[in-house]
């Protein structure tokens, strides 16, 4: 069997735990619609969408009803800065909503703030092993 072969009985029926597909504001390589018809095209049980951003949850809902198919759409709670952090409602709605995951902030507090904060140019600590 070659390799191709192999990766692609690989994924019939496995599920992708991470997509980052668009719309977002961030550059991704492919919307959402890309991302469910190349899942379909490879045998794909289920997708789950993420942003850091936004909840992808009432978009996956609309859709899975213009777009039925075989790859079920999943969904998580980003806690990130435009949620509040760490945010008990965010989280209560976007499960009532249908999301299935919440998703921790993907930066420290710390580290948006002093990314954000006033332009001094005094040099920036370093918080773990990469400089922030």
């Amino acid at each position: 069997m070659i390799m191709e072969e192999r990766i692609s009985a690989l994924l019939r029926g496995a599920i992708d735990l991470h997509c980052h597909s668009g719309p977002s504001v961030m550059p991704r390589g492919l919307n959402h619609v890309e991302a469910i018809r190349q899942g379909e095209e490879a045998g794909l049980r289920a997708i789950l969408f993420k942003d850091h951003y936004y909840s992808v949850t009432p978009i996956a809902a609309l859709l899975e009803e213009i777009m039925p198919g075989s790859v079920k759409l999943f969904t998580g709670v980003p806690l990130n800065n435009t949620t509040g952090g760490f945010n008990p409602y965010a989280v209560e709605h976007g499960f009532k909503l249908g999301a299935r995951l919440v998703c921790r902030p993907f930066r420290r507090p710390t580290t948006f703030a002093s990314r954000t904060a006033s332009s001094s140019s005094r040099p920036r600590k370093k918080c773990c092993r990469r400089p922030c």
